[in-house]
């Protein structure tokens, strides 16, 4: 329930005499007792806008028969009076229907019951003749007055331009063009400020000079006083959550003594004093009701905003305790000002070490509550060992790989693995699963395993071959678990020939060379592709083509080589397109590259 009482735009437009001016007023106090009356019965809190210093009149009507119900009482006019003839410019009557004074004035009606009197009016063709002219003596200096006049055109022709003077200054909001349509009332408004005037001349002329139509009639013309009590509720206010605060303040202008009520008072005090406290843990709206010894009422309201009570608990990004590598993000809840005990003043921060941290929520305002959270994060520990092995050239060997791990916090598996071996690619040709990546850069040997942990295969094989040096070690270049703070204990292994002739000199291959498969090119190929490649051995050497399949679909080169730098050039262009391996066979090494096919 949202109901708005805006007493500053509450204007009596339909003004008659004094008696029906008292009972409207009375029904518009009424209506807002009502008001107030459901809003308290509604809901606990319901929300009742008041525009503060807000306006109403007095009831007191300055201006002599406006509804010219007394005939020609309290008129002052230069234009001249006829009862029966309005034909002439420049004359005005007091009549029921202008019709039946001239036949070409239309058929009207008075705006105050219809069936009551007007004043009707040939426009002037005189320049600055006063159509009607009251003068209000005594007035209160510095008041403002609300004036307010209805009017229409009951001709046609040449509608009028009218004017509004008080005291020979045109008032806002005039002149009045009146449009072409008869017998609509029109009306007009304005207020007026006496300042240090203490008498108002109040002039309506008709700046139209046309001989031809021009002709209005007017009716229901007021001008009352605004009361100036004021009431003040004083300034919106905001508190905390359980602080108790007192509003209002004493009532000025108008005429003391006055009668305090607060309209809407769920969780005040003192609701027949200007000051009150309120209990209320709730925000919400108060209005007071100030009636001074005149009668007149003020409204105002004081809004209270009642910041609500700031309970929360610290939350982390992630289950506590925490696995290494994990971001704890501590966070606090939003729309607050942040102080955390590691100085930092963001809504979230980045726990980097176990321990206790707290934060204070705090508002604009300046209320506040605290919170704390224990921070642990957990410890995990790798270990990895390659053993030591020697086997004769062209000897199948397994060398065993020892894996283990020390994990205190069961929810952290660290199962994702990336692990890089290196080693003398002369001394030992792998035989692995396909779970391994094998290439070769320089003269290393490299193996890349990327799995899970608990499928990486707990030894390695391999054929041992006469290479170009005795020993190699075999390093764990790489052990990679995604997280680095996690101790590695890595274990490197060494492999060694048994077989070596070592009189008069160890028996090794020729390493001046370089065994290598370059990637062909172009690669993509549709046509003629070049593919590198170099030997460190003599012997029988054949180059395919494989498809996904493992089949060979094409034989690129077979003969004995020597130790050496080659080139081919090879046509594609009738092979089908899709994913091909180009495979390079040593007497003791397999090389391959991958070449895609596209039409």
């Amino acid at each position: 329930m949202n109901i708005e009482i805006d007493f500053i735009n509450l204007h009596i437009n339909n003004i008659m005499k004094t008696e029906r001016e008292i009972s409207l007023l009375k029904k518009v106090e009424i209506c807002i007792l009502l008001i107030a009356i459901i809003a308290i019965s509604a809901p606990f809190f319901v929300s009742i806008p008041v525009y503060s210093q807000s306006k109403m009149l007095t009831g007191t009507e300055l201006i002599i028969n406006g509804d010219f119900e007394n005939d020609t009482v309290g008129i002052t006019s230069d234009y001249h009076f006829s009862r029966t003839n309005l034909k002439p410019e420049g004359y005005w009557s007091v009549l029921q229907n202008p019709w039946e004074v001239f036949y070409q004035f239309s058929n009207c009606s008075d705006h105050t019951t219809g069936d009551g009197h007007m004043m009707c009016l040939n426009g002037h063709y005189l320049d600055g003749k006063v159509a009607w002219q009251q003068i209000i003596s005594d007035i209160q200096q510095n008041t403002t007055f609300f004036f307010s006049l209805w009017i229409t055109s009951v001709n046609p022709n040449r509608p009028p331009n009218i004017s509004i003077i008080i005291n020979n200054i045109e008032v806002t909001g005039s002149p009045i063009q009146l449009s072409e349509d008869t017998c609509k009332w029109y009306n007009f408004t304005c207020d007026w400020s006496s300042g240090n005037s203490t008498s108002a001349i109040i002039q309506i002329i008709d700046n139209n000079l046309a001989e031809i139509g021009n002709d209005f009639a007017l009716d229901d013309i007021s001008f009352m006083p605004y009361c100036t009590v004021n009431a003040d509720a004083g300034g919106d206010i905001t508190i905390c959550y359980g602080e108790q605060l007192t509003v209002g303040n004493e009532a000025t202008g108008g005429y003391p003594p006055y009668h305090y009520e607060w309209l809407q008072n769920p969780g005040i005090i003192g609701t027949n004093e200007f000051r009150a406290t309120v209990t209320n843990q709730e925000s919400g709206q108060y209005i007071i009701k100030v009636t001074d010894e005149s009668g007149c009422i003020d409204y105002d309201t004081v809004n209270v905003t009642v910041v609500p009570e700031i309970n929360f608990e610290l939350q982390a990004s992630v289950p506590l305790p925490a696995c290494p590598c994990e971001t704890v993000v501590l966070s606090g809840p939003e729309g607050y000002n942040y102080t955390w005990s590691t100085g930092e003043t963001t809504q979230e921060i980045i726990a980097n070490q176990s321990g206790e941290y707290s934060l204070i929520c705090s508002t604009d305002e300046g209320c506040s509550a605290e919170d704390d959270i224990y921070v642990e994060l957990s410890t995990a520990e790798f270990f990895v060992e390659i053993e030591d092995a020697e086997a004769e050239s062209g000897e199948t060997i397994e060398i065993p790989l020892d894996l283990f791990r020390s994990i205190s916090n069961p929810r952290c598996n660290f199962d994702d693995l990336f692990m890089r071996i290196i080693y003398n690619k002369t001394l030992l040709l792998p035989k692995l699963s396909d779970e391994f990546v094998v290439y070769t850069e320089d003269n290393m040997q490299i193996i890349e395993f990327t799995g899970k942990f608990d499928d990486l295969e707990k030894s390695l094989r391999f054929v041992a071959t006469l290479g170009n040096s005795h020993c190699t070690d075999i390093t764990i270049d790489e052990f990679n678990i995604g997280c680095n703070e996690i101790q590695l204990n890595l274990d490197h292994g060494r492999f060694c020939s048994s077989n070596i002739c070592f009189d008069p000199t160890p028996r090794l291959f020729d390493d001046s060379g370089l065994l290598f498969l370059a990637q062909n090119t172009p690669n993509p190929a549709s046509g003629i592709t070049n593919i590198q490649f170099g030997l460190i051995e003599s012997g029988a050497t054949r180059i395919s083509l494989v498809n996904l399949l493992g089949e060979e679909a094409d034989q690129i080169a077979s003969s004995s080589y020597e130790p050496g730098m080659y080139s081919v050039d090879y046509d594609v262009s009738s092979l089908p397109p899709g994913v091909y391996f180009i495979v390079l066979e040593t007497p003791s090494q397999v090389l391959t590259r991958r070449l895609d096919i596209v039409k």
